[in-house]
């Protein structure tokens, strides 16, 4: 989609990705197109990511509510929930 003349071009804030470079560093991307592919795979990623973290926090509930849970349950529901 072509601008006017004369109008200015604005350019979005870099968007952070849902996943890290090879070397542990953050991912970004720079884009006026929201349905570029990259978009796309960032926002089922990060759909995903989200369905997942839902689960966890659930399951880790029903630990957390037992007051008879075993410490190494409740260690491994909080490892999982900040991987989350």
């Amino acid at each position: 989609m072509e601008r006017p003349t004369g109008q200015a071009r604005i350019t979005p804030p870099p968007r952070l990705l849902p996943w890290l470079s090879a070397e542990g560093n953050p991912c970004y991307l720079v884009t006026d197109d929201d349905g570029s592919y990259l978009s796309r795979l960032a926002d089922d990623l990060e759909a995903v990511q989200l369905a997942t973290a839902t689960d966890v926090l659930g399951l880790a509930r029903e630990v957390l509510d037992d007051p008879a849970s075993p410490h190494t349950e409740v260690r491994f529901a909080g490892i999982r929930l900040a991987g989350a």
